[in-house]
């Protein structure tokens, strides 16, 4: 083979993280069809922790006949409209593990900054050769398990690359030891929260439909690439730079339908909306929806909505959540007009759902147009 069929190959095999930006901005990072499954906080819902107070529930959960939680999913443009589908109902049974929007978010961000591994299947890679391909220099003899280093990919899903202090920072966290440790738990949990779909109709279970997927594969590889490092002697054991990660192909190209944000506003609009409560999952809530219909409804009534349409939030503190979130809001008012061209207007809301002052969110185009 020549040296340029060679390159050749090597740039349809893996496309990277800056042309992706420049050449595929429109495409979607975000998903609306599962946004709904993770929990809006730090911990587990106390509608889940009670569950396991019955030791009959606790055992059909173990044994995989019961979910941990489940909820149905039925977004209008499902069953009207121009996008209407041959389903208007995704039912979601979870298994396994419990993720929250922190572990989306970690998700979405590795989908909008990481370069595109394509493993044929008609030539599969191994890891090695993938992480030639990504142009690292691994440390093999730092990584866990070392009878996957020159087997096969997997054939199905999509591989992505991203160095770790690419995805923290994009996560709003500093590179250093003890963020990187914190990236495992989300991992872990997005590899081992195992999700059955339904598809419904009217009420009735579309036959042949279903499917069973984790959102990514159990084998994530964490590397150490030497060219990053400075001083060898910092090094230790659970140190790693990159990562390799498959994410679920169904996952992938159902963005294309039921996604949201595309590429180019991720990477430039998003690393200015990480708050405090989780606001940048808010902020997905308000990109899910034209600033049309956003313009003039109530701020607390939006939060509300927001919580409501998210899975198992009973037992939470609502009240709180949504007051914490109207701060995060008055906190990031700047970056709301910048943004979403969004203004907040003092207003009295007549259905007196917070002590507080509340707000009416107002789209500066549609405020000019009629001055």
């Amino acid at each position: 083979m020549s040296d340029s069929t060679n390159e050749d190959t090597y740039n349809l095999l893996y496309i990277d993280s800056d042309f992706l930006a420049e050449n595929d901005g429109s495409s979607y990072v975000a998903s609306t069809m599962l946004s709904r499954i993770f929990v809006p906080s730090q911990k587990v819902p106390k509608e889940i922790l009670q569950r396991y107070r019955d030791e009959e529930s606790v055992q059909r959960q173990l044994l995989a006949q019961e979910p941990i939680a489940d909820i149905r999913i039925s977004p209008p443009y499902w069953s009207k409209g121009a996008n209407k589908r041959e389903f208007d109902t995704l039912y979601v049974e979870i298994f396994g593990a419990i993720c929250l929007t922190g572990d989306r978010h970690c998700l979405d961000c590795i989908i909008a900054h990481g370069g595109l591994i394509h493993n044929p299947t008609d030539r599969q890679l191994t890891l090695r050769q993938a992480a030639e391909l990504c142009g690292l220099d691994v440390d093999w003899s730092r990584y866990n398990d070392q009878s996957r280093i020159d087997k096969p990919l997997l054939n199905s899903g999509v591989y992505f690359h991203v160095q770790v202090s690419t995805l923290l920072k994009a996560m709003g966290l500093a590179p250093v030891k003890k963020n990187r440790q914190a990236l495992l738990p989300k991992l872990q949990r997005l590899a081992l929260m195992h999700l059955l779909l339904s598809f419904e109709s009217e009420g009735i279970k579309i036959p042949n439909r279903g499917r069973i997927l984790t959102l990514v594969d159990k084998e994530y590889h964490l590397l150490l690439n030497k060219n990053l490092i400075r001083n060898q002697n910092s090094l230790s054991d659970d140190t790693f730079t990159d990562l390799i990660i498959c994410v679920n192909d169904f996952y992938i190209s159902s963005l294309s339908e039921d996604g949201q944000i595309s590429r180019e506003r991720f990477l430039n609009e998003y690393p200015y909306l990480i708050g405090q409560g989780q606001f940048e999952d808010f902020a997905k809530y308000l990109d899910s929806h034209t600033r049309n219909y956003l313009h003039g409804k109530f701020l607390s009534d939006l939060i509300y909505s927001y919580y409501n349409e998210k899975i198992d939030t009973y037992g939470m503190n609502i009240y709180e959540k949504v007051a914490l979130m109207i701060e995060q809001s008055l906190v990031k008012k700047s970056e709301l007009l910048t943004h979403f061209e969004l203004l907040l207007k003092p207003d009295l809301n007549p259905k007196k759902r917070i002590k507080g002052q509340d707000y009416r969110l107002m789209w500066l185009p549609k405020l000019e147009r009629k001055l």
